[in-house]
């Protein structure tokens, strides 16, 4: 049967039309099925993922670091000053609060450059411990430093001497004579300005030349704590 050349034309034009509808809905169907296969789970892993990344940059807030106590400067083992400065160094713009064998004696600020001293602090007789804390606007305090210490001592030391005895005359042929004494343990012995040997009992033995005539010997003896006393004894060697 014969159809018009139009209509051969019009027919293929719904052909192709037809093929490409589908076409589509294949690659729709395609797609919908792909993404339930694979779209959501990979969706729902990258979501994991997201999350656990997230959860990882998010650090947990450390603990709030506690304040360093400050540090106190060393003391003289032993003292005779009625008054002492009392330095050290914490964190510039704290508080610094100095005790005393466990009373507050002072309070002040640290400057900028992180040092601090509490001026002519007066001492109590024997032993003084000395310690501080830091203290921040909220209120929060530091452990306290390592506790430094000093001995107020105004006793000048015993001397006593056993040789010789003041006065004695020595014959020519004698030289030197031998002095010999004894102080408290720790004391520094000089014998005419020349330090002397002193055992731990305090004990002490330093020879002198003699001149002829009178000879003045003179014994310094002088604690940790600075005080001193002396002794002068004046002997003759005969010419």
């Amino acid at each position: 049967m014969y159809r018009p050349r139009s209509h051969r034309l019009r027919e293929k034009s719904d052909t192709r039309l037809l093929f490409r509808l589908i076409l589509t809905v294949v690659l729709i169907v395609a797609f919908i099925v792909a993404f339930f296969l694979w779209g959501i789970p990979f969706l729902i892993s990258l979501s994991e993922f997201s999350g656990s990344y997230g959860k990882q940059d998010i650090i947990p807030q450390a603990a709030k670091a506690p304040l360093a106590p400050p540090r106190l400067e060393s003391l003289p083992i032993a003292t005779n000053a009625a008054t002492m400065d009392i330095r050290g160094f914490g964190s510039a713009g704290m508080k610094v609060i100095l005790r005393q064998n466990d009373e507050t004696v002072g309070e002040k600020f640290i400057g900028s450059d992180g040092i601090f001293v509490f001026d002519k602090i007066v001492l109590e007789g024997g032993k003084n411990t000395f310690g501080a804390v830091l203290k921040n606007e909220a209120g929060e305090q530091s452990e306290p430093t390592d506790p430094v210490a000093t001995v107020l001592d105004q006793t000048p030391p015993p001397l006593s001497l056993s040789e010789p005895a003041n006065g004695s005359s020595f014959p020519k042929e004698q030289k030197s004579v031998t002095v010999q004494g004894k102080s408290e343990a720790g004391t520094s012995i000089t014998v005419n300005g020349r330090w002397a040997v002193v055992n731990p009992a305090g004990e002490f033995s330093e020879p002198v030349l003699l001149n002829e005539g009178a000879n003045t010997i003179t014994i310094l003896a002088s604690d940790l704590a600075g005080n001193s006393v002396s002794v002068v004894r004046t002997v003759t060697l005969s010419s």
